[in-house]
């Protein structure tokens, strides 16, 4: 008498039912196309992250030294900002001077730049590098900004 073995085929009594799962050869074929998937993207996505990176920094100095501007106007109190390298220091009035390190954007040369109290920064703007390519901050842009 035959049976109906788990695969679909008939077999015999007491022979070996087929086998569940895959091969050995099987999951390497599958790890391997997924390998050269994550070989062939990973680059892309790693390059995605680092501009995002750098466009949040970018945007965190920005805001910074629009808020310093904005303090040293609200408060009539004078800022001083230095940016050298990774990082800016400023002071506000005679206060403790305090900094913001950076990893995706660098000045060079240092550049020194002075708040009144006012609010209108000497020089007007400020130059870096991000990944690579120079930029400007524009510090006094909020007197031609029509909001």
């Amino acid at each position: 008498m035959h049976a109906l073995d788990r695969c679909g085929a008939r077999a015999l009594r007491g022979a070996r039912q087929c086998a569940r799962g895959f091969t050995l050869i099987e999951l390497l074929i599958v790890f391997t196309i997924i390998g050269f998937l994550g070989a062939l993207v990973a680059p892309f996505g790693i390059h995605q992250v680092e501009k995002a990176r750098s466009q949040s920094e970018w945007l965190m100095l920005e805001r910074t030294v629009e808020g310093l501007a904005f303090r040293a106007f609200a408060q009539g109190r004078e800022v001083d900002l230095t940016a050298d390298g990774a990082g800016i220091e400023w002071r506000i009035g005679t206060d403790a001077p305090k900094t913001l390190a950076l990893q995706q954007l660098f000045f060079s040369p240092k550049q020194m730049i002075h708040i009144d109290a006012h609010g209108l920064a000497s020089p007007d703007t400020l130059t870096l590098n991000q990944a690579g390519r120079p930029r400007t901050i524009t510090l006094n842009r909020w007197l031609t900004d029509a909001k």
